[in-house]
């Protein structure tokens, strides 16, 4: 794990045991308040306090080690548990070493027949994908705490490496191709225009490479992934979808990963 410092180096700030990941593991990060946490597979979840700590340690309370983590509300979720990847757990409120059940509202919740968790999004309300299905999570206080009610049955997302957030937008590839998720409302983006085109192209078995995020400038969402053309490469393809025309453009450009970022800032001096 590293950290970019404001002078634009790298500092590594792995905990001193490092760390042992199969060639498909790769991080998730969340923040709150003032800790970065950092889940990935099977290791367990990783805490950096910033201001304080100086390599990331294991996170306190014991929680199930999993793909993906989110913060919602006062609350921090962790989803696509090794254990277990139909289930998901959140830690207790406001607490992020709080992670027994029942306690101080930390809870847990399995989702049997709609496959993997592929995490969850959102903020004060969130959707938790899965292959084959979409919830919608609310916060109901004690005792069940948050309630998820199934907003699409049979159509879930390929991966977690296709789902991308803006605000309260959500865009992803499904099995029948992309869509957009806002309000609550699914709105297909692809249908007709290249859905049918990217869904022969992407070579699913390595669709772990793949990755998306969104320009807020440009106001474009961005799907980066491989190709069955050259199934030895990289991710060679870019989708990208403008949402305000509604529009798409494909670029042929090797891209291992797309991530959300800003330049440095520059000074008179």
């Amino acid at each position: 794990l590293w950290e970019l410092r404001s002078n634009g180096s790298w500092t590594d700030v792995s905990r001193s045991a490092g760390y042992s990941m199969t060639q498909q593991g790769c991080w998730d990060f969340a923040r709150f308040g003032d800790n970065i946490i950092a889940v990935s597979c099977s290791l367990n979840p990783q805490r950096f306090e910033m201001g304080v700590s100086t390599t990331f340690e294991d996170l306190g309370g014991s929680p199930p080690a999993g793909r993906s983590v989110k913060v919602l509300r006062d609350q921090v979720f962790i989803s696509g548990l090794s254990s277990d990847p139909t289930k998901i757990v959140w830690s207790a409120l406001n607490d992020i070493t709080g992670w027994t059940e029942g306690v101080d509202q930390a809870g847990a919740q399995t989702f049997p027949d709609v496959g993997e968790c592929h995490g969850v999004y959102g903020a004060n309300v969130g959707y938790v994908f899965f292959d084959r299905a979409i919830y919608i999570a609310q916060y109901v206080g004690p005792p069940l705490v948050w309630q998820f009610d199934k907003i699409s049955d049979g159509r879930g997302a390929i991966s977690r490496q296709m789902i991308a957030e803006f605000g309260d937008v959500i865009f992803f590839l499904s099995e029948d191709g992309f869509w957009m998720l806002q309000g609550g409302q699914l709105t297909p983006i692809g249908h007709e225009k290249v859905d049918y085109t990217i869904l022969t192209d992407l070579h699913r078995a390595r669709v772990w490479l793949a990755s998306c995020t969104v320009d807020p400038v440009r106001k474009l969402v961005l799907f980066s992934y491989p190709s069955v053309t050259e199934p030895e490469a990289g991710c060679t393809r870019i989708a990208a979808y403008s949402w305000p025309t509604q529009r798409w453009t494909e670029v042929i450009y090797e891209c291992p990963l797309l991530v959300p970022a800003r330049t440095f800032g520059y000074n008179l001096d």
